[in-house]
């Protein structure tokens, strides 16, 4: 990811992590790397298709600020 960030050409592209780890430590090594949303299973399809949406459109829900 870092990489990803590092790329004029892909700096901005947003870039959502979805694992089974959960807690502060792995919020905050997931926004140091650069990071735009965090979510965590379980998460159901729908529920996971209307957080990228959200987080496409650039709201809140899902994004690391």
């Amino acid at each position: 990811m870092s990489r990803i960030r590092q790329d004029a050409n892909l700096a901005r592209l947003p870039v959502a992590l979805l694992t089974s780890r959960q807690g502060d430590r792995h919020v905050g090594k997931a926004r140091q790397l650069g990071a735009t949303g965090y979510y965590t299973k379980p998460l159901g399809n729908q529920e996971l298709l209307r957080q990228l949406d959200m987080l496409l459109a650039g709201e809140a829900a899902g994004l690391l600020a």
